[in-house]
């Protein structure tokens, strides 16, 4: 059996599928067996993209471990790290981060992880950016600090709840 055969109109294979569902035992089977982690789905999207998007932590961590490609991008430019900032998966991040992905990439809006965490509301995924002094980029002129007080997202200021 071809592990990495896709099986679908979207053009997933089974790593994808588990990656997407959070199956972290399925996704560490599919990876022993060879499972290529860095095929694209019809969007241009990974598995990683897939469990980022989805707040998968584990099958995330597994991934990278495995050797996965944290910075790649998909069809609108949307790399693991902006589809986990944009939908609020602290932990994610945070994993991202520590794996070191990259912070200054833009998606086709234009907008970095960070900005589209603050364009979204999501205070704390904002201060995990800050807390790594990720790049503070512009947004249509805007800049950071700017743009946080327009989506009233608290500034980071060091202290914790």
């Amino acid at each position: 059996m071809d592990p990495d055969a896709a099986d679908d109109e979207f053009c997933m294979t089974s790593l994808m599928h588990a990656s997407e569902n959070g199956h972290v035992d399925v996704v560490q089977l599919l990876l022993e067996a060879g499972a290529e982690k860095d095929l694209r789905d019809m969007d241009g999207r990974t598995a990683l993209m897939a469990a980022a998007y989805d707040g998968h932590a584990q099958v995330v961590q597994l991934l990278l471990e495995a050797g996965a490609q944290k910075d790649l991008s998909d069809n609108l430019g949307n790399t693991a790290l902006i589809l986990a900032a944009c939908s609020d998966h602290a932990p994610v991040v945070q994993l991202l981060l520590d794996a070191r992905a990259q912070t200054d990439l833009i998606n086709a809006d234009g907008n970095t992880a960070l900005v589209d965490a603050a364009l979204n509301g999501h205070a704390r995924v904002v201060q995990l950016f800050l807390e790594v002094d990720a790049q503070n980029d512009l947004c249509d002129g805007l800049t950071l600090a700017e743009l946080l007080e327009a989506t009233k997202v608290p500034r980071f200021s060091g202290e914790t709840c």
